[in-house]
């Protein structure tokens, strides 16, 4: 049998067995496209269609040992598309506080005092020093992702981000 044969069910637990990327990449193939029609109906614009479908299978193959392939009425589908749900959703909120975030900058541009500017030219020229793994979690942050966010993202520990932040 080959693997474009394979149900999803065998499928994920030859993944969680083996690690092998080919059975992850099998599911991806399934259902990518079903994931980005879902992006594209919630954000009618297809890069971030796009980053929603990278976003949604990262989530979904980081978080693969919750999904209960044991359950017989477990459905890989359904919990793909709940993430991918939960993934655009968390899409629109950040887009929205970085408008309103931009915004106020504009707002505060516009009266911004010489002394202001330099101290955020400064303020950026600082950031780009930083270590990338701190200037990640700060900015990721700084953009409304959660420790835990940060930490499925960088990979460091939670006293990790703390610290970086």
């Amino acid at each position: 049998m080959t693997m474009t044969n394979l149900d999803d069910h065998t499928l994920i637990i030859d993944f969680k067995n083996s690690g092998r990327a080919e059975c992850f990449a099998r599911l991806f193939v399934r259902y990518g496209r079903r994931i980005f029609a879902l992006a594209y109906a919630f954000h009618r614009e297809r890069g971030q269609a796009e980053d929603c479908v990278q976003e949604t299978f990262l989530r979904a193959l980081v978080e693969i040992d919750r999904y209960d392939e044991t359950v017989p009425t477990s459905n890989f589908w359904a919990w793909l598309q709940t993430i991918a749900r939960n993934v655009c959703i968390d899409e629109v909120r950040r887009s929205q506080r970085r408008n309103a975030f931009a915004e106020e900058l504009n707002f505060r541009a516009a009266s911004m005092t010489q002394d202001k500017a330099v101290m955020l030219v400064e303020l950026r020229r600082q950031l780009r020093l930083l270590s990338p793994e701190c200037r990640r979690s700060y900015l990721m942050s700084a953009d409304g992702y959660s420790y835990k966010g940060i930490m499925n993202a960088t990979g460091l520990t939670t006293g990790q981000v703390k610290t970086s932040i």
